[in-house]
């Protein structure tokens, strides 16, 4: 689901169970919000203005996360302390949807 480049403040996407890409930069998000995503492995939220997300991250990476990108948020740094100690550091890679880098 790529949701990236359209100014939205907040998304909640409910019982998508297939879904395993959430595509949401460069938006203005202060809220996301995820519920009942087991197969999720991909997060894009980075360059929003997310304070944390209505989402357990430790959950998603106990099921299929792998990737998560938070960076340019408004996250503490204590927040971004736990995301590291999960081994799920702000990564940019080069997107596997869209063929562009992600920055």
């Amino acid at each position: 689901m790529n949701l990236s480049n359209n100014k939205l403040e907040e998304i909640i996407i409910h019982n998508c169970l297939d879904l395993k890409l959430v595509q949401v930069a460069h938006n203005k998000l202060t809220k996301l919000k995820i519920e009942n995503y087991p197969s999720v492995q991909e997060i894009y939220t980075y360059n929003n203005q997310l304070t944390k997300w209505d989402f357990s991250v430790k959950e998603l990476k106990n099921k299929n996360l792998r990737i998560i990108s938070y960076s340019n948020n408004l996250l503490s740094v204590k927040k971004k302390k736990r995301l590291n100690d999960l081994e799920l550091k702000d990564k940019i890679i080069k997107s596997r949807v869209d063929d562009n880098v992600q920055t």
